[in-house]
């Protein structure tokens, strides 16, 4: 089985877009991270669903008007990790 990602405590987050990129304030920790388009599309994504590193590589290019995904699937996991430990999203395995 598939570790799945989501992004339950997304409306604790307060954004800001500043050109192409987003300022994100987490409100439970008082951290505020910089974060680039591709951050908040997979962040959204899983703020709407429960999604595989598959799942996401499928969704990511509805995102941005593309045919393939933006991202290829090492550097997905290498962001899902980072928004993880940064206490954005949790994983299935980090949440039984």
């Amino acid at each position: 089985m598939q570790k799945m990602w989501h992004c339950p405590s997304y409306d604790r987050f307060h954004l800001r877009e500043w050109e192409d990129e987003f300022f994100l304030f987490d409100a439970a920790s008082g951290d505020t991270h910089l974060l680039n388009a591709l951050s908040m599309a997979i962040l959204s994504l899983l703020k709407q669903r429960r999604l595989s590193v598959d799942g996401l590589i499928e969704k990511l290019p509805e995102a941005f008007g593309a045919v393939e995904s933006p991202i290829k699937r090492d550097q997905l996991t290498g962001y899902l990790q980072q928004f993880e430990e940064m206490g954005l999203i949790v994983s299935s395995r980090s949440c039984d």
